[in-house]
């Protein structure tokens, strides 16, 4: 009996010892599995977490580069630094000990950004850079990402994630206490190690304990350790998930591949920018998202990496091409970082942003500057609120002398001496408000050197979106300026050029004109009573007055030559009939032409019957000038031909051609040029080289054209072509019916004598004007030499009419005409001035200061006749009281 119980005593604690062995040994590997699993989990949670806040901190970094730089002391990196930490005092912190860190290298120290859990008054504000503290942290400011159990900043030991962030220089690290991990371990080591001595005293002890009580016991003891696990669990899969979350809606996209290029996780983001769904993508080569040569250079990346732990992608940003679904390509920025996950395995984490909006804008914003840099003006552009500048085209930093850098710290303000704050404010006002679109306004801009230049501006606004800026296009006006005081010095000299010039025409005109009145004169005098001369004399005087009467035409186009050469010809355009004035033309050239031996032939036919559209003094002077070229220019004993053509239906063209040596081929381009004579100026042939110039400019102004056509050795054409007229009046015939008209009037009047006062100094001009007087009855002529002593004449005969000469010794005549309408003896008589002054101005002084009529010598006779007669008609009708 005894042996028995010792057997089965014996049994009973072999078997307890057993049991709890088994017990012992499979808690030691579960509690083993489960805390390396736990570990893993935390490490791949910590990753992530890593991961995540990385690309987010990133993200928010290039945000505040962009648009935040201005708006925080500090500027960019304050800005997400200020961020970070109201994220950190909001809870982002996790477990007992868990906890981000940011930090960044200065001066070989780790320092340390934001504030930490774990501070207590005997740590320092920073680590050695070389020191056995903070290892997670050092990796991640050398560039590296991954995870390690090391000591932290403290000295305790922890299983922490760590990555850099290159955007800002920092390094990143999650960390969480290995006590904390190790914590619910303990615990379970702990209570199986009572379990074990429990059910060793028992199995000493315990002879007569039954098994069930001891199963009992162990399995209330597993169960509650297992439920403690099963909510350890819990928490890393809340965890994930929340992590999951986090990378569901980054905005950016997130894929993760194995070494081999792999991909293994694929987030929503980069589902929207390549067009795959996951089950199209997780398990196959990264490849198939880049076309080449991308996609095999990527491959070689991971490879040399892979090799030699060195590599040009990871830790870095470039930009590639994507390839979606549809075969479409577009810009892409793609940022590699790697993971060890239980440090055999190594995975690459790629975040990839579509910048195609990006490039699109940067091209634009190329295209911009290009453009405005090609500009040879000045562009500013300026802020709207403190007007710094914000951009400036090469042509502004060329001539301000400054640099982009140096330019941004400065408004228009600094650039323009003449411009105050409320100026500029008042220049702005209308475009804010869009009553303009532009400002334009001349200023001055002081350079950096001190210097000033005079300039334009032209102010523009430009709004996009919410944005409103000013630009400014300056124009330097310098060599406008200078142009301009040239121009005004040149216009200054032309003018004192031209009153000189004008001076010496009228001088030479009154002069040469005096003579031609007394030679015109005499000569229509003698032509008025015919049947005292011989045919032969009668043919002289004819002559005579011709040739007088277009040396007067050559005085009067000295006179207008000025006007000539600047187009502003006065012309008298009506209908003239063609061939009166070439009969006449053909008896002034007739003379030279038999002096040269030159036969010229003119025909006359029904065309000669035809009245064009012309000025007949210019016209007249054109075809002199034709027809004395063509004798003067011509062979000995050679001939011309002067034609009339219709052309065109409504034009005449009046042609002289000659039987000269023709104009050479290089000489044709100078025909009509001033002053150019073709080379003959050394032939011995006069001439000044103006007369084809001044002809083409008076045709031009009669709507008409000039040309010519040559044969070297065999002579030229010269042409002119002229509008026809349908209306045809005799201009003689109506000259004749004015006369008639003033005969008929003098006879209706009564026989009162007519007393006529001429006060002139010159004797020939005075027996000139008697003599066509007598022509005239009941007239009698009175004379003065002199300002005084017509004056007193007048006053004294109270006559009907006074001819007053201008050019008077001592008093002039127009100051003599103003002391006869100042008396009131003499202030209704009418009075006519007679002078060699032609000019235009001088007409106009005298006829501005009162005078009836002015009368130009030489005299018209039957012009001047008419004149008087109109006088005489006028006296008698108002003696008869109509």
């Amino acid at each position: 009996m005894l042996a028995d119980n010792k057997n089965f005593s014996s049994n009973v604690y072999v078997q307890i010892v057993v049991f709890s062995g088994s017990i012992l040994t499979i808690l030691i590997l579960s509690i083993y599995l489960l805390y390396q699993n736990a570990l893993q989990r935390q490490s791949n949670h910590l990753t992530d977490l890593v991961t995540s806040q990385k690309q987010i901190i990133e993200s928010v970094a290039r945000f505040d580069a962009e648009f935040s730089s201005n708006d925080v002391a500090g500027g960019s990196t304050q800005a997400t630094l200020s961020q970070i930490e109201s994220a950190q005092k909001e809870g982002f912190n996790f477990g007992d000990t868990g906890e981000y860190l940011f930090a960044k290298l200065e001066d070989e120290k780790i320092v340390f950004l934001l504030d930490r859990r774990h501070v207590t008054a005997d740590l320092p504000d920073f680590i050695p850079a070389q020191s056995d503290f903070a290892e997670p942290m050092r990796k991640a400011l050398n560039g590296e990402m991954g995870i390690i159990q090391a000591l932290d900043y403290r000295g305790e030991m922890v299983l922490a994630a760590y990555a850099p962030i290159k955007i800002l220089n920092f390094g990143i690290v999650a960390k969480i206490d290995l006590t904390e991990i190790q914590k619910p371990f303990y615990s379970i080591i702990f209570y199986s190690g009572l379990s074990a001595l429990i059910l060793i005293s028992l199995g000493i002890t315990g002879i007569f304990k039954k098994n069930e009580a001891i199963n009992a016991q162990l399995e209330s003891l597993v169960s509650d350790k297992t439920a403690e696990l099963i909510r350890a669990t819990q928490v890393i899969q809340e965890k994930e998930d929340y992590l999951k979350k986090v990378t569901d809606n980054v905005v950016d996209g997130l894929i993760t591949i194995t070494s081999g290029g792999t991909i293994e996780t694929y987030n929503p983001a980069a589902r929207q920018l390549f067009g795959y769904s996951n089950n199209e993508v997780i398990g196959k080569n990264i490849k198939m998202l880049m076309p080449e040569p991308y996609s095999s250079e990527h491959d070689d990346y991971l490879q040399e990496y892979l090799k030699t732990g060195h590599s040009k992608i990871i830790g870095m940003e470039r930009e590639v091409t994507g390839l979606r679904k549809d075969g479409s390509t577009f810009p892409l920025e793609l940022g590699v970082s790697v993971m060890r996950v239980r440090t055999t395995k190594v995975v690459f984490i790629g975040t990839l942003r579509d910048i195609s909006e990006r490039k699109k804008t940067e091209a634009e914003l190329n295209k911009f500057k290009i453009t405005v840099n090609s500009t040879s003006n000045e562009i500013l552009f300026f802020d709207s609120t403190n007007f710094k500048f914000l951009m400036a085209n090469q042509a502004a930093l060329d001539m301000l002398g400054y640099t982009m850098e140096e330019l941004s710290e400065k408004t228009p303000i600094d650039i323009n001496p003449s411009l105050s704050l409320e100026g500029l404010c008042t220049l702005i006002k209308p475009l804010r408000q869009d009553k303009e679109d532009s400002q334009r306004f001349e200023t001055v801009c002081r350079c950096k050197d001190g210097t000033e230049y005079p300039a334009e501006v032209h102010l523009h606004i430009l709004r996009q979106d919410s944005e409103t800026i000013f630009f400014a296009v300056i124009q330097n006006l310098t060599e406008r300026k200078l142009a301009e005081k040239k121009l005004i010095l040149a216009k200054e000299e032309a003018e004192k050029a031209n009153l000189a010039k004008s001076r010496f025409l009228s001088s030479m005109s009154h002069e040469l004109r005096t003579p031609l009145n007394a030679i015109l004169g005499f000569s229509q005098l003698l032509q008025l009573d015919p049947k005292a001369m011989t045919p032969v004399q009668v043919e002289n005087i004819n002559r005579i007055s011709n040739s007088g009467k277009h040396l007067l035409t050559l005085i009067n186009e000295i006179l207008d030559l000025a006007s000539i050469e600047s187009g502003h010809v006065s012309m008298s355009i009506e209908s003239l009939e063609i061939g009166p004035l070439l009969d006449d033309v053909m008896l002034l050239t007739s003379p030279l032409a038999e002096e040269q031996n030159i036969q010229v032939n003119y025909t006359k036919s029904e065309i000669s019957n035809l009245t064009i559209l012309a000025d007949r003094t210019r016209l007249k002077q054109v075809i002199l000038n034709l027809i004395s070229n063509a004798i003067k220019y011509n062979k000995k004993n050679g001939s011309i031909e002067v034609g009339l053509e219709k052309v065109f239906d409504n034009y005449l063209r009046i042609s002289v051609s000659d039987t000269g040596n023709g104009i050479p081929d290089d000489k044709l381009a100078g025909v009509f040029e001033a002053f150019n004579r073709l080379g003959v100026i050394h032939e011995g042939i006069e001439g000044t080289g103006i007369g084809l110039s001044i002809s083409k400019n008076l045709i031009g102004l009669m709507k008409g054209r000039i040309d010519f056509e040559t044969a070297l050795g065999e002579g030229s054409c010269f042409y002119i072509e002229l509008p026809l007229c349908q209306a045809h009046q005799n201009l003689h015939d109506r000259e004749s019916a004015s006369q008639q008209v003033f005969q008929s009037a003098l006879s209706q009047t009564d026989t009162k004598l007519f007393i006529i006062l001429y006060v002139e100094d010159n004797p020939a001009n005075l027996e000139m004007v008697k003599q066509c007087l007598m022509t005239r009855e009941n007239t009698t002529l009175l004379s003065a030499p002199d300002g005084p002593l017509g004056i007193e004449s007048a006053i004294n005969h109270q006559p009907d009419l006074i001819l007053m000469d201008i050019n008077l010794p001592g008093m002039d005549g127009i100051d003599a005409f103003k002391i006869l309408k100042n008396n009131p003896k003499t202030s209704s008589i009418p009075v006519i001035a007679i002078s060699a002054n032609a000019m235009k101005n001088d007409i106009k002084k005298a006829m501005t200061a009162g005078f009836t009529d002015y009368i130009v010598k030489p005299i018209d006779i039957p012009i001047f006749l008419d004149t008087i007669d109109r006088m005489m008609s006028k006296k008698a009708q108002a003696f008869s009281g109509k």
